[in-house]
């Protein structure tokens, strides 16, 4: 059985956060950030982000989100730069192309193996990792 673990990107304070405390009914959670001052928020506030319940080569969790560095000596990979994404056709986390503009679906327990991939980063703080901007 695997943990499930969240955090949360603050729209308006634009940081990555921890998630400590949810609660769904009133749609609020309890955030700490990298400084460990927690403070409440509510879900419009916030992009809460769920661990694929997967690690890197570097035993870092991956989360929804991620920007991925693919290592692949063997080529067998089209892309080398991807990002974490939940895709309702897989019922589950995959790995979705940023270098060709058609998206190319892999699912993550497949194709690949926690020494083949890396986290570099993430889609609200790194953006410029695949060339969006989410100003």
């Amino acid at each position: 059985m695997r943990e499930i673990k969240f955090r949360a990107f603050d729209k308006y304070m634009k940081c990555m956060c921890d998630v400590v405390k949810i609660n769904f009914r009133c749609q609020h959670l309890m955030l700490r950030t990298k400084q460990k001052e927690q403070y409440e928020t509510s879900f419009e506030e916030v992009e809460l982000l769920q661990c694929t319940g997967l690690k890197d080569k570097n035993g870092v969790d991956i989360y929804e989100g991620d920007i991925i560095k693919v290592h692949d000596d063997k080529s067998r990979f089209n892309f080398d730069i991807a990002k974490a994404v939940y895709n309702r056709q897989y019922n589950g986390f995959v790995l979705a192309s940023v270098d060709f503009e058609d998206d190319t679906w892999d699912p993550f327990r497949r194709h690949f193996p926690e020494e083949h991939v890396e986290v570099i980063g993430n889609i609200y703080e790194n953006p410029e990792l695949i060339g969006e901007n989410h100003d």
